[in-house]
């Protein structure tokens, strides 16, 4: 991760990392995810994402305002709201760079993914049969790819919604992967 976001970007080695580095992550999170059994569990796990995801992420946009608008030089209230408006837009369209008009939300883009990533994998988990679930995040995935595509050279929606139901698919791989290896470990016994 670390020698992907140094190296010169569009180089081999920056583009062979961004090839797979986010899946990986979400598959290996995927992996760790424990779904929620019932209905409790799941708000549960809902506050404890909220908690750990979001809250991080909206005490280091307090933070960027104030820095911004103590460092810009003008101490106005009209300041303060632009800098604040700037701020929520980035987060509303939370994409790691600036899209045109939109602003960078910066690398908290990816903790409101794998909060929705882990809300989504919880409610499928929960509304859909067994069968079904695979079903379900295939077509999470295809609708999210379907949206991120561009008409008339415009985002049909934000990128970062498209990453979080294309890393929802990638979580379940994770979630399939350690139930396969599970029921190989006991076919060993």
């Amino acid at each position: 991760m670390i020698v992907g976001h140094t190296v010169e970007s569009g180089g081999l080695t920056r583009n062979f990392i961004f090839s797979f580095h986010m899946p990986l992550f979400f598959m290996l999170s995927g992996y760790t995810t424990r779904l929620a059994k019932d209905l409790m569990e799941c708000r549960k796990h809902l506050r404890k994402n909220a908690l750990h995801l979001i809250g991080p992420c909206l005490c280091i946009g307090v933070l960027s305002i104030l820095a911004q608008w103590l460092k810009g030089g003008n101490l106005s209230l009209d300041a303060f709201w632009q800098i604040t408006r700037t701020t929520a837009d980035a987060y509303y369209w939370v994409s790691g760079v600036s899209l045109p008009k939109h602003p960078a939300a910066g690398a908290v883009w990816f903790l409101f993914s794998l909060f929705w990533a882990k809300t989504c994998m919880d409610a499928i988990s929960l509304c859909f049969s067994k069968k079904e679930v695979a079903l379900s995040f295939w077509l999470l995935a295809c609708w999210g790819f379907y949206w991120a595509g561009e008409e008339n050279g415009c985002h049909k929606m934000q990128m970062s919604r498209w990453w979080q139901s294309s890393s929802s698919i990638w979580e379940w791989f994770g979630k399939s992967m350690q139930k396969f290896l599970i029921d190989m470990s006991w076919a060993f016994f």
